[in-house]
């Protein structure tokens, strides 16, 4: 093993710190035998969490607190087995790595492994925690012609067990290329994909679903039937359902732990799939290695809806698999190298038999270029899609197979009697002959909501008419993608036709979008097979379309096809926009901010099939808040598929002074060019929160108080973080009881604490993280969201949680007046968790008396934090004494976009002071004395931010080392006054050369002398 991997992967262990807090929302998710035949499963399956084993007489499964009540009440017979399972679970956590060790333990192995490795973020969960993927192949940086294979881990955050077999397989796969042949010829010709972790929220909470409380296994859009607002509500699907549709793979294999079992699809229902034999095969030789017993979900276990092996099989053709490891959540501690070994044993014979099949690419037969296109395949008469690069792989066994290629815009085209030979593939080249007649078809099925009963297929409602009808059934709804360079453009009459083309035509309703996932537009009702304008949506492009049966007649309506009129026109749309906000008009930080004025950059795109030329657009606004000063843009001649802006001739626009934070502005863009006109709508955000910036009290307008974290270094009423440790001189607080408040005088030196405008001599410590200002006794444990009237009063929730001072006759609360600084301490000296009294937080609140008050006269806060454990359901935040007004930087998890996440180190400052982007004096404010550097975005991937402060004039450079100690960058070179600053780095070097990924050491140097800190690029 790589002494560098094993060392990181040790290390993970030996340092295991679990954060763990209260349940996200208090409910108890319990473990449960309940005695009932299986045709008393129907009623209440909808309240079943999860299905650990069912059989005649019983069923093993996991149901919240309230439902075991109900069902008891109702006289259900029901053993309790676990009676919390989070509570339960919480003895084993120790032994499992975190997120943050597996995130930066992977990191290090793709700074290791460049040449096969390649680490990505592919979105943010809901609580804004990295969604990790790392690609495995000797080509990692490239889509090659290589079958794919996807095990994504942990969608359920209490399965920690998942976690571990992904982060074993990495192990395995980086130490075996180059000296194990298997392992060399898999990475080589193969592309492998690991997700470690697809609720990050739920594993740092330990919890089964993520930051929205949302079950992201019953989120997916096949078969989708409630659980959540609406399939893919949660990022966490949103952005497998991109990872999936940009890489097709050919398996896609989902971990899970609670029982034991090898399975395949569907979930939904217990009719096979039209690979069963595949998928029986698969999941035989798994069970055989593994010892689980193998069945399809839906007969194993019980019928479940919105699953991602039911979406990945159903959408996109993947032979889809989910495997139950073992018994319980997060799995026996003791167990874990014994249940990694075999699941790799088993991932290595897929990883091999991937590869079987029938692989080859799609291409426009007169240039050669390589096309996305629907490859049906039969048998088994299903399908799969070709990549960016034209490759497509349909996992098959060995026999004589026939191939029809669909593309918009092309003649399909069959290719029969392809010969598989046994335990290998063969190559097909299939060249499309193009045609402009053809008419413009849906490519894909993205959502649908169907019964268990339904015999039909939604992908039978992709291509051209051929008598073939998905039954969406009554009530039943599916959407579709008509492809990304094919949509459906407005032009004169019907624009596009759904067809049914039977003999019993049923009502539905038809709308129309631009975003796979909505805002949905309607463009109108019709019965049977039907013409539709897309004008009637308002609408000038519509890439997808989605069908809602009417819920009346004597069945639903049965798709055959969606079918596009061929326009030769311009199609021009929105792709994106930058705000240049140079001085004078604005701060210079590529956002529109109240009272600034910018430059605005629209870039638009012509995915139309013919040309405009000379385009020019007037942008207009209705808005309250903001104006355009100057409304002409010219983008010039846009053929198709072409990207133009106005960088030449930018849009002006103004936000005044009083304008929201975040607030939102339409605007509307009247496009003209030869033969041409339209208008396309969009929005401004005004205000707009990242981390680096601070967070204004509301809802209210102006606000008074601001919150700035440590990471704000590009405004002068930053913190520097500067612990002081009172557990020695100052005094203890004797909680009687752990739930306890007591009230502390402040002091005649100290003056009296004015906060939001009242003012008081005396503040009141809870034993559970919060100090109200004045006299208030009333304990209150669970903490809840800010502003809240079930908070107290002007609180500040330095680390609101239910706490234990004192558990172990250890870990006190102190208060401490520290004169000659003018300021009051009240330290949480390592602290425990109520719940998880193993883990322990060390935190102060630092008042500065009046001497020091901002201009208003309301004292200065500075919330300060030596260690970060916890912090995982807590509230951190302020609210004022009406309990309307406040600020929420974290809430159970989940982070304001302009807190930075919690990390020892870390403080807070709550003062009365408006933002300023740049550094000023003011009576008791002065300018950063030290010199500082720091990069707050690593590790990054395409820029980061690099913040430093300067304490003295004269020459500052600021620059790039790579690991061997050679500069490849320098960033800044001159003089420059004391004050704050800021500069992104895009990666490259001197030479504008994107750098390799690793690890690089930043160096600032002043003639006071120079600090040094690191920032990890990846691939």
């Amino acid at each position: 093993m790589n002494r560098s991997v094993l060392f990181v992967s040790l290390l993970a262990f030996v340092l295991a710190v679990v954060a763990i807090g209260a349940d996200f929302n208090n409910v108890k998710e319990m473990r449960v035998k309940v005695f009932v035949s299986l045709d008393q499963i129907k009623p209440i399956a909808h309240q079943i969490l999860e299905f650990y084993e069912v059989t005649p007489d019983y069923f093993v499964g996991a149901v919240e607190e309230p439902v075991y009540k109900e069902l008891v009440s109702k006289g259900y017979k029901i053993e309790v087995l676990i009676s919390d399972v989070r509570a339960e679970a919480m003895k084993y956590y120790a032994f499992f790595h975190t997120y943050e060790q597996i995130r930066d333990t992977w990191a290090i192995i793709a700074e290791n492994h460049p040449d096969i490795c390649m680490f990505d973020t592919l979105g943010l969960s809901a609580n804004g925690n990295l969604l990790l993927a790392m690609k495995i192949s000797d080509n990692p940086g490239i889509m090659e012609q290589e079958p794919r294979i996807c095990f994504d881990h942990t969608i359920h955050g209490n399965e920690n067990i998942c976690t571990e077999i992904a982060h074993w397989a990495l192990i395995q796969l980086v130490e075996g290329y180059g000296s194990n042949p298997d392992i060399t010829r898999w990475v080589n010709n193969r592309e492998i994909w690991l997700l470690p972790m697809v609720n990050p929220d739920g594993l740092i909470a330990r919890r089964r679903t993520n930051g929205h409380g949302v079950d992201c296994n019953r989120n997916y859009g096949y078969a989708w039937s409630g659980g959540s607002s609406g399939p893919f509500s949660e990022s966490e699907t949103q952005v497998l359902y991109h990872l999936g549709r940009n890489n097709p793979m050919a398996m896609w294999t989902q971990y899970h732990s609670g029982t034991r079992k090898a399975m395949w699809p569907w979930g939904y229902t217990k009719l096979a799939t039209m690979d069963s034999v595949l998928h029986e095969y698969e999941m035989n030789r798994y069970s055989q290695i593994t010892g689980y017993p193998k069945c399809q979900i839906a007969r194993g276990l019980y019928p479940c809806n919105g699953s991602s092996v039911d979406f990945y099989y159903g959408t996109s053709g993947p032979l889809g698999f989910g495997i139950e490891v073992c018994n319980g959540q997060p799995g026996p501690p003791g167990d874990i190298d014994t249940i990694c070994r075999a699941n790799w044993a088993a991932m290595q014979e897929m990883t091999e038999r991937v590869m079987w099949g029938i692989s080859g690419q799609v291409t426009d037969s007169l240039s050669g270029t390589p096309l996305v296109g629907l490859v049906a395949v039969d048998p088994p008469d299903w399908f799969t899609y070709s990549d960016s690069v034209g490759y497509f792989h349909k996992n098959l066994h060995a026999g004589t197979y026939d191939l029809t290629v669909s593309a918009n815009g092309y003649i399909s085209k069959t290719v029969t009697g392809v010969v598989v030979p046994a335990d290998t593939f063969v190559f097909v080249n299939v060249p499309l002959v193009p045609d402009s007649t053809e008419p413009i078809c849906a490519l894909r099925n993205i959502t649908c909501q169907i019964s268990n009963t339904n015999t039909t297929s939604a992908w039978w409602g992709l291509g051209k008419r051929d008598g073939r009808r998905f039954s969406l059934e009554k009530g039943g709804w599916a959407s579709y993608d008509m492809g990304r360079r094919t949509p459906i453009i407005n032009g004169p009459g019907n624009d596009f036709f759904v067809v049914e083309d039977d003999g019993d035509p049923e009502g539905y309703n038809v709308y129309v979008s631009n975003d796979w996932n909505g805002p949905w537009h309607n463009v109108g009702f019709g019965t049977g097979t039907q013409g539709y304008d897309l004008a009637a949506a308002g609408q000038s492009v519509a890439q997808y379309v989605r069908i809602v049966d009417d819920n009346a007649g004597s069945g639903g309506f049965d798709l055959d096809a969606i079918e596009a009129v061929v326009i030769i026109a311009p199609a021009i749309v929105y792709q994106s926009q930058t705000v240049i906000d140079s001085p004078p008009g604005g701060n210079a930080d590529g956002k529109l901010d109240p009272g600034e004025y910018a430059d605005l950059v629209v870039t638009l795109k012509n995915i139309g099939r013919a040309g405009v030329s000379g385009l020019t657009a007037k942008l207009r606004t209705g808005d309250s808040h903001v104006s355009v000063t100057d409304s002409t843009g010219t983008f010039g001649d846009m053929e198709p598929d072409s990207v133009r802006s106005n960088n030449a001739d930018r849009f002006v626009v103004a936000a005044d002074a009083g304008t929201p934070r975040e607030h939102i502005a339409q605007m509307m863009l009247y496009l003209a060019g030869t033969d041409f006109e339209d208008s396309i709508a969009f929005t401004v955000m005004v205000g707009a929160l990242r981390t680096i910036d601070p967070i204004p009290d509301g809802p209210r307008q102006p606000p008074l108080y601001y919150a700035y974290d440590d990471v704000d270094t590009g405004y002068a009423q930053h913190p520097e973080f500067d612990w002081v440790e009172i557990s020695a001189s100052g005094t203890r607080l004797n909680f009687s009881q752990n739930d306890e408040v007591l009230v502390v005088n402040l002091g005649s030196g100290f003056g009296p604490l004015k906060y939001y405008g009242q003012r008081d001599t005396q503040v009141s410590v809870s034993a559970d993280g919060w100090i109200v200002s004045g006299n208030y006794a009333q304990s209150n444990f669970s903490n809840t969201s800010l502003p809240s009237t079930s908070a107290p009063p002007a609180v500040v929730a330095l680390n609101w949680d239910d706490l234990y001072p004192g558990y172990g006759s250890q870990g006190y609360v102190y208060y401490y007046h520290d004169a000659p600084n003018h300021r009051f301490i009240i330290e949480y000296d390592s602290v425990c968790y109520y719940d998880q009294r193993s883990i322990r937080d060390k935190y102060e609140l630092v008042i500065y008396d009046t001497t020091l008050a901002a201009p208003s006269g309301d004292n200065v806060l500075v919330c300060q934090y030596l260690t970060a454990n916890g912090y995982t359901s807590n509230t951190l935040g302020i609210q004022d004494p009406t309990k309307t007004i406040g600020i929420q930087c974290l809430y159970d998890g989940g982070y304001n976009r302009g807190c930075a996440p919690m990390t020892a180190g870390r403080a807070i400052k709550y003062i009365t002071v408006n933002p300023t982007g740049i550094v000023e004096e003011t009576a008791g404010f002065l300018p950063e004395k030290r010199l500082g550097l720091k990069a707050v975005a690593s590790p990054f991937q395409n820029q980061t931010l690099l913040c430093y402060t300067v304490p003295c004039p004269g020459r500052v450079e600021l620059s790039v080392y790579d690991g061997t100690g050679r500069r490849v960058r320098i960033l800044v070179a001159g003089e420059q006054r004391p004050g704050a600053y800021r500069i992104a780095w895009d990666g490259t070097d001197n030479s504008g050369r994107h750098i390799a990924a690793g690890v690089y050491w930043l160096r600032l140097s002043t003639g006071d002398g120079s600090v040094v800190n690191k920032a990890v690029k990846l691939r």
